[in-house]
């Protein structure tokens, strides 16, 4: 999840990588983009401080990993990869 603003020059940095990682995740994960202006109640909801800020979470809602400010997309595909492969790994395994 990544929680951010049209009118904020770092998010809409983020928006292109987040354009880029998209087609890469397409069969591990789904990239879900909340503009906070519209979505007001998110900022509460996910404690946000700034803004852009990521979130992974797994398929139950548990956030996994945050990240505030602008990330590369090497190093956030990295994180996405990481995530998947801890929440794919069995119960009692270490991750």
């Amino acid at each position: 999840v990544e929680l951010g603003s049209d009118e904020c020059e770092q998010c809409k940095k983020m928006q292109k990588v987040l354009s880029e990682l998209e087609p890469m995740l397409a069969d591990t994960a789904d990239v879900v983009r909340v503009d906070t202006d519209v979505h007001t109640d998110v900022v509460s909801r996910f404690r946000l401080r700034l803004i852009p800020t990521q979130i992974i979470v797994d398929g139950k809602g548990q956030e996994l990993w945050r990240h505030e400010g602008f990330i590369p997309l090497d190093e956030l595909k990295a994180e996405v990869g990481k995530a998947v492969a801890a929440s794919a790994a069995p119960q009692g395994e270490a991750k």
